[in-house]
């Protein structure tokens, strides 16, 4: 009799999981709880234009996710962004993110660090990052990045891409859990800004820090998919699994249903916190927009009144290929919501929220709105604060006893599609 394995959950991590047990030699069947496949990556129809209104990229840090798209045969569909000049937006104006990670810059002395910050900032920074370094594991990102540059370099080039990527304060959330290997790194070399330098010349497709899908990430999810359904995967969805015993005749398990549905399923997974998210892309029409003003988007300080989305992406100033599908004057902006976890109460309101703040967050004023998608993405990021690596370390005990059940996303590998993809392997 042929080995067989249930996956729970047919999000890029289910799906992926299912594709490796194949390869095992498992016949394999997909439990999914939704309508469709690809869980957090997903597409609209914004004005005739297929988009994406979930994971729009993924993280080039880790070769994983293009040796994916190589094994599926779409290796040549990969896209590098077009412009990566995204703004910070803080009560002082807009200023360009530095070359770096997380917003932490890779060069001290670039302009677009000093500029923001002031030479005397800079100074102080330089000495901080000389200092012995002696820092616990469980430090916070936005606690680390205090202490060797600087507040400055906190709350205006930490705090808001922290915001931006994962939803959260930077000073709740665990260093090692949302830049992995940057700790180790900065500890060899004994500066933490040497260290992102480091990461970032080492990464899989130096230059831009993320790269995309042509067409949409969502076309990664449908060659997965029907990859899938050709080597004999059985996929049934709308079908939640109640309970792991429902799964007891299958040789092998692996549980890869989110942050929510695989707590339910495994109780040692509850202790790490999922988070709201919801995005909102509107099309318009603006020629003022053509002058592309905020480059390839902008993310959000907290101490900017009067806007209430945490980013927005130029989307067509970013993708090519997007670029390409609009007529002239049309633009497709994408805003993301849920700063720190929380999404404004009344959520039906997102769109007309995004069209307030389109204005102010681009700087222009002949905004016309041709059309608006809105989703919502309830418990969907991973809120990693102190203390989660530790969890991590006891699930990955406890499942060492288990030689059936496997666990891959569900916060263990943090957010992002490399993460995620990086912690199943």
């Amino acid at each position: 009799m042929p080995k067989t394995a249930a996956v729970v959950g047919a999000g890029i991590a289910g799906l992926v999981s299912a594709k490796r047990l194949i390869e095992a030699g498992y016949q394999v069947e997909i439990f999914e709880s939704t309508s469709r496949v690809g869980g957090l990556i997903a597409s609209a129809n914004l004005g005739g234009h297929q988009i994406d209104i979930g994971a729009e990229s993924f993280a080039v840090a880790k070769n994983t996710v293009p040796e994916l798209c190589a094994e599926l045969g779409i290796e040549q569909l990969i896209v590098s962004p077009q412009r990566s000049d995204a703004r910070i937006l803080t009560s002082g104006g807009a200023h360009l993110i530095p070359h770096g990670v997380l917003g932490i810059p890779s060069d001290l002395d670039d302009p677009a660090v000093v500029d923001v910050v002031g030479a005397d900032a800079v100074a102080a920074a330089k000495q901080l990052d000389s200092a012995a370094w002696n820092y616990p594991p469980e430090i916070t990102i936005g606690a680390l990045v205090e202490a060797r540059l600087g507040r400055a370099f906190v709350d205006n080039f930490l705090t808001p891409v922290i915001a931006g990527v994962h939803s959260s304060d930077a000073m709740t959330l665990e260093a090692a859990t949302v830049a992995p290997g940057l700790l180790a790194k900065a500890a060899e070399l004994g500066s933490l800004v040497a260290a992102v330098g480091a990461t970032r010349n080492s990464a899989a497709r130096p230059g831009a820090a993320v790269a995309s899908i042509s067409g949409g990430m969502h076309r990664l999810v449908s060659a997965l998919e029907s990859h899938l359904i050709k080597a004999g995967a059985k996929i049934h969805l709308n079908r939640p699994v109640e309970s792991l015993a429902d799964l007891n005749d299958y040789d092998r398990v692996v549980l890869a249903a989110g942050i929510e549905g695989a707590a339910q399923l495994f109780s040692d997974l509850a202790a790490i916190r999922g988070v709201d998210a919801a995005v909102v892309a509107l099309l318009v029409e603006s020629e003022q927009l053509n002058e592309l003003p905020r480059g390839s988007g902008v993310l959000v300080a907290a101490d900017v009144e009067g806007i209430s989305a945490k980013a927005a992406t130029h989307v067509n100033a970013k993708w090519a290929w997007v670029n390409s599908e609009l007529p002239p004057n049309q633009h497709i902006l994408r805003f993301s919501f849920g700063r720190n976890g929380i999404l404004p109460a009344d959520t039906d309101a997102l769109a007309a929220l995004a069209v307030a703040d389109a204005a102010k967050i681009f700087g222009v004023d002949d905004i016309r709105v041709v059309e608006s998608v809105t989703q919502l993405w309830p418990k969907a990021l991973v809120q990693s604060g102190p203390g989660h690596s530790v969890i991590v370390k006891r699930v990955k005990a406890a499942l060492a006893a288990d030689s059936r059940l496997a666990i891959i996303g569900a916060g263990l590998g943090g957010n992002g599609i490399t993460g995620i993809l990086s912690e199943g392997r």
